[in-house]
């Protein structure tokens, strides 16, 4: 499942009304390669985190149901290309007394009146580019090093305005580098992987949201094509308002969840199977540990990819392998020699 974790968790991040982040992949698919992902999601939203990090039960309630899209091509070994682009489904569950927070001139935004609305969120194109793999270096053979570039772009101009907002529909461009190194001898068959990313963010009413991201995950591969894991994520805004601050402010106080100053903790875990060797089915769940300016919620992925390789007689087994690991970078006598993993 190359990089199909990366894409769920991706969208995940990015719904659950804060800047979104990209899980590592330090492993690139070979030349040629291409997959097509779609999942479905739901996020539930049970507030809001105050600038002290205390949940504000009630104050915006909601729910999301999503479908989820994604290519990927490779157009070398080293060089891989993604592109993504979520289709959302908001309606606010709260009581509607909750969306004025007590203040008689707040006015509640045209999507929270109770019903469904969707529309396209905002396109991501990932840009990787693998400088370290298979050295023979001692320490460094099981070791890959990938760094990476992202546009995000909205789709269009959607509503931003309210607690069922489709997004923050802001331009952001995102450096980073992934790493990831696979448990052996230590741990045979688990593989961890990080990743640090820096975002440069449009400013809405001059308000600055760059914003730092550290995104963790830690698999094993368990028998017949199974493999689990567990993903954390850290992010912190370097500006922002806090939710104390949209909350005296009549007018910044609709768009409140596009320029609060959010920083969060995410952890979940998550399953993957491989049915085919070209069709993997993924599952996830994710929550909030912790947060200040953000919401606080929970979501649900499942997701299927479809993988299209030049690599057709490696056995399923090692084509699962080559798949969650993204190591079918290492062309198909390396992705054997690293089939004793699922052995």
């Amino acid at each position: 499942m190359r990089g199909r974790c990366a894409f769920f968790s991706t969208i995940l991040v990015c719904l659950l009304g804060t800047p979104a982040g990209l899980v590592a992949q330090a492993w690139l698919p070979p030349k040629g390669d291409s997959s097509v992902s779609l999942g479905v999601q739901t996020i539930w939203f049970d507030g809001h985190f105050d600038s002290a990090g205390h949940k504000l039960q009630g104050a915006g309630k909601s729910r999301a149901t999503n479908l989820l899209f994604g290519f990927s091509y490779s157009f070398t070994d080293r060089f891989t290309a993604d592109v993504t682009v979520p289709y959302v489904v908001t309606r606010y569950t709260g009581n509607p007394a909750d969306l004025t927070f007590g203040n008689p001139l707040f006015v509640a935004a045209a999507l929270d009146d109770g019903s469904s609305h969707s529309a396209f969120q905002d396109f991501h194109l990932d840009l990787h580019y693998n400088v370290l793999r298979d050295s023979r270096r001692s320490g460094l053979q099981n070791l890959a090093i990938t760094p990476f570039f992202s546009f995000i772009i909205p789709s269009h101009d959607y509503e931003f305005r309210g607690e069922s907002a489709f997004g923050r529909d802001l331009r952001e461009y995102v450096l980073g580098v992934s790493v990831g190194r696979l448990l052996s001898p230590l741990l045979r068959k688990g593989y961890v992987e990080g990743q640090y990313s820096y975002a440069f963010v449009q400013k809405p009413n001059n308000i600055p949201l760059n914003h730092s991201n550290v995104d963790l995950e830690m698999g094993y591969f368990l028998p017949h094509s199974l493999s689990v894991r567990g993903i954390g994520s850290w992010l912190h805004t370097n500006g922002g308002i806090t939710i104390e601050q949209a909350l005296m402010n009549p007018q910044l106080f609709p768009v409140h969840d596009r320029i609060l100053g959010a920083s969060y903790w995410h952890f979940g875990a998550g399953a993957d199977y491989a049915l085919t060797e070209s069709l993997d089915l993924s599952f996830s769940y994710v929550t909030y540990l912790g947060g200040t300016d953000t919401h606080f919620g929970r979501g649900i992925t499942i997701g299927t990819t479809w993988n299209f390789t030049r690599h057709p007689k490696l056995s399923a087994r090692a084509q699962s392998l080559g798949n969650r690991l993204d190591s079918r970078n290492l062309g198909s006598n390396q992705v054997a020699t690293y089939s004793h993993l699922l052995e």
